[in-house]
C-alpha cells in the first residue's frame, strides 16, 4: 500500500494473511479480496486504521477472523468520510458476560 498512488486499486489473492499489528490506510485506495482471502487478527488495538485522508476508500471481499478473545480490540477504526465496506464477513470470539468487547469496527463520525 505504501507504493500505491492515490485512487489505486489494490487485489488481494486468496490465501490466510497474519495482520499482527495496525495497518494505516492514509490515502483513498480500494482493497479488493479475490477469493475471500482471510486476514486473522488477535490480540489488542486497531488492525485497519481509515486515515481521515483515506477518505473514498473501499474494503471488499474479506474474511475477517478474530483468533482469541484477548483483550479490546476494533479490528477496523474508521475516521474517514466516504468509506465503503461491502462484501466482508467477520467472525470472532464472544463470552457472555465478559467485560472486554471487540468490536469489528468503530467509526467515527462528524471528522
Amino acid at each position: 500500500m505504501t507504493n500505491a498512488s492515490p485512487t489505486d486499486t489494490i487485489n488481494v489473492a486468496a490465501g490466510t494473511y497474519t495482520i499482527p499489528s495496525q495497518i494505516t490506510l492514509g490515502k483513498p485506495l480500494t482493497i479488493t479480496g479475490i477469493g475471500t482471502p482471510v486476514l486473522q487478527v488477535s490480540g489488542t488495538g486497531t488492525r485497519l486504521y481509515f486515515d481521515p485522508a483515506s477518505a473514498g476508500s473501499t474494503l471488499q471481499g474479506f474474511k475477517i477472523l478474530k483468533l482469541d478473545k484477548t483483550g479490546e480490540q476494533n479490528i477496523i477504526d474508521i475516521q474517514a468520510s466516504n468509506t465503503t465496506i461491502t462484501n466482508n464477513e467477520f467472525q470472532g470470539q464472544y463470552v457472555f458476560g465478559d467485560p472486554d468487547v471487540s468490536r469489528a469496527m468503530r467509526i467515527f463520525v462528524g471528522r
